[in-house]
């Protein structure tokens, strides 16, 4: 997260649909993991995602947990509770820079 110092100038996807969304779904294809022998759900490490809002700013996001308290050991039985747990920098003043 903390390597990611720049936002890229171009590349970025717009998401117009449900049917096409900007950030890539099914395991492995974006941000997550799926076990389906265990169903967890776990962020995978390192992938941080930028996005460029409407009016033009900047941010970096890590979504770092899928369950409720972050636990390190995910029952999806018990843990049914799905709220991410995530970091984030938001660069308010148009610039593509994260220092």
């Amino acid at each position: 997260f903390a390597s990611v110092k720049e936002a890229p100038e171009s590349g970025y996807q717009i998401e117009e649909s449900t049917s096409k969304p900007a950030i890539p779904t099914g395991s492995d294809n974006g941000w997550y993991h799926y076990d389906p022998t265990t169903h967890v759900v776990s962020a995978v490490p390192g992938v941080v995602i930028i996005i460029r809002t409407a009016d033009g700013k900047y941010a970096k996001l890590q979504i770092l947990n899928y369950w409720k308290g972050n636990p390190q050991v995910i029952d999806p039985y018990t843990n049914k509770e799905r709220y991410y747990t995530f970091r984030y920098v938001y660069q308010p003043d148009g610039s593509r820079k994260f220092e």
